[in-house]
């Protein structure tokens, strides 16, 4: 079975050894929940800018630069 009609139907990774099964179950496993980690954590970190947004105006958006950057920079 080759990885593109793998990716097109979705399905998990099957191979003849039991020992070798359990292990790619368990590591898709531990992907999906650290997948969802990352996800739960840039919702929070999401979450936190707009309210960083919302109490105080004068924020500046990541990689934007301030009035006291701009003078040090003529």
């Amino acid at each position: 079975m080759s990885d593109s009609s793998r990716d097109k139907d979705n399905s998990p990774l099957k191979v003849e050894d039991p020992k070798l099964q359990a292990f790619l179950d368990a590591f898709s496993g531990e992907m999906g929940r650290i997948t969802r980690l990352m996800e739960s954590f840039n919702d929070r970190l999401e979450l936190q800018e707009q309210k960083t947004e919302r109490h105080d105006p004068n924020a500046t958006r990541r990689g934007a630069t301030t009035s006291k950057e701009h003078s040090r920079h003529p």
